[in-house]
């Protein structure tokens, strides 16, 4: 349960302690965070500034062989082994610190609220947070920053195959069709998470001295998980229309995305019954696969050839399967459909070779959900990604 994961390394951080009389009520949440705006002893002095970076990289890599024949005057029959392996990660670094500044009797050096000067009798506002071990013992004092790291290492690595057919019409006309199966994608994840809290006073010397070193849990490598991915397959067709040297290209393809599945050796059924209660991470998973929609992704193409070289240049449009939009914290509202846009030479190295160079970018909006609130909607961000790839190609027919 990453959630009871998360709750512990905090606890153990000092980023939230444990509340015996709610426990003892049966009061929920048992815990209590370190730093409460609302709080009654803060007198809404208390201002916490919240900062997050998040970034992903990446790249994945694809070696193709393909072979092709002619079955009959005017039509060609090909098909072609792909393997894919390549890396991804993902950081995430939060921090909220204690900016306030209404305390005119402040003990300590930081510019946010200070614990009391005198706990016996304190005077609003003050910072009431104190860190305990299990017996009630106090720790340490007042709550400075919070820090939280999170990070994921991903290594993967699949295979796919894909069979087509085109044929002639007309000498200026070309049409085909394709059958692309399931990509079988294995993951290796290694992640983790730590959380560093500074506090305001340390008082066991009898005087408020600010800690040099903070409290942290977790670890950000701590962890490993390996899953296998399928893809769903997929069925496409397109044209080439040619004049002169110039030609254009179009086609679309067909993906019904409830064909996709996640699997792992210690997780669940890849084909859980989603109406059940308990599932577990992986069913969940593919229970939201289940509800996808299909997709047509649609593409076009324009080159211009001569003897010596050709130009080209595309576009490519892959609506999102769940059909979902959101808006983040600006109140931009974005969904996930993808476009793709290309460009690409190719240059003929003698009568039988030609060297092929190509650029692809893929644009699309994603969130991410910061944490989930329950005093108003949860702060959402935007990712406007863009993935750069290049591809070197060449071609020999003897």
């Amino acid at each position: 349960d990453d959630n009871a994961r998360l709750s512990q390394i905090a606890y153990e951080a000092g980023a939230i302690d444990f509340s015996r009389d709610r426990f003892d009520d049966g009061t929920r949440p048992f815990f209590f965070p370190g730093a409460d705006p609302k709080g009654n002893a803060v007198a809404d002095q208390l201002t916490l500034e919240q900062q997050e970076n998040l970034t992903e990289s990446g790249q994945m890599n694809e070696l193709s062989f393909g072979v092709g024949t002619a079955i009959a005057p005017n039509i060609m029959l090909g098909g072609g082994l792909n393997i894919a392996f390549g890396s991804y990660t993902f950081e995430r670094f939060y921090r909220e610190t204690d900016v306030g500044n209404g305390q005119t009797n402040q003990v300590c050096s930081s510019p946010g609220l200070c614990p009391p000067a005198d706990p016996a009798d304190p005077e609003r506002p003050y910072d009431p947070y104190l860190a305990t071990d299990l017996d009630g013992n106090i720790l340490l004092e007042g709550f400075d920053e919070m820090q939280l790291e999170r990070r994921v290492d991903t290594d993967l690595a699949g295979v796919n195959f894909r069979i087509g057919l085109s044929a002639e019409p007309t000498e200026a006309l070309r049409v085909g069709t394709h059958v692309s199966s399931p990509t079988w994608l294995n993951v290796d994840e290694v992640f983790g998470t730590e959380i560093r809290t500074f506090f305001d006073c340390d008082f066991s010397t009898g005087s408020c001295v600010r800690p040099e070193e903070p409290f942290s849990s977790g670890n950000l490598t701590g962890n490993e998980f390996s899953y296998d991915i399928r893809t769903p397959w997929r069925l496409g067709g397109g044209f080439q229309y040619s004049l002169g040297s110039v030609t254009l290209a179009g086609g679309a393809t067909f993906i019904d995305w409830t064909q996709a599945e996640v699997s792992a050796e210690d997780g669940g059924s890849s084909n859980p019954n989603c109406s059940a209660q308990g599932l577990d991470p992986i069913e969940e998973l593919n229970c939201d696969i289940q509800g996808l929609d299909p997709t047509v992704n649609t593409r076009a193409g324009l080159e211009y050839e001569t003897e010596a070289f050709a130009l080209r240049t595309g576009v490519a449009y892959q609506p999102s399967p769940t059909d979902q939009s959101f808006q983040d914290t600006d109140g931009t509202t974005a969904d996930g459909d993808r476009l793709s846009l290309s460009a690409g030479v190719s240059v003929s190295l003698g009568p039988n070779s030609t060297l092929h160079l190509n650029w692809l970018q893929e644009r699309f909006d994603d969130r991410f959900v910061s944490y989930s609130s329950d005093r108003g909607t949860s702060p959402t961000v935007r990712e406007a990604l863009q993935r750069n790839r290049v591809l070197v190609g060449f071609t020999y027919r003897p």
